[in-house]
């Protein structure tokens, strides 16, 4: 039987509400505070900054997204009416670019 590690947490501590469930995300909004377009987050929680934007900004939590969306993604933060471009142009405003 495999030993566990002490990092493995399993259970509703281990989940987060606004994560993108145990895929490998990416980030499909503008570059702001240290948050540059298309940065990668892995399958652990993330930095304590974006936990922190998400909470402030909804929208950035929505721009991060599974890779195998990435392309629909930011095709879709280019469509007028999109929630995703929405999206793009709230956290643009917020975060000043």
């Amino acid at each position: 039987m495999p030993r566990r590690l002490s990092s493995d947490k399993r259970g509703p501590e281990a989940r987060r509400p606004d994560r993108v469930g145990d895929k490998i995300a990416i980030y499909c909004g503008p570059a702001v505070l240290g948050l540059c377009t298309t940065k990668i987050f892995g399958k652990g929680p993330r930095p304590g900054f974006v936990e922190k934007m998400v909470q402030e900004t909804p929208a950035v939590g929505r721009l991060i997204v599974p890779v195998s969306l990435m392309k629909t993604t930011m095709e879709a933060t280019k469509s007028p009416g999109s929630q995703a471009y929405k999206d793009w142009r709230e956290v643009a405003a917020r975060y000043g670019r």
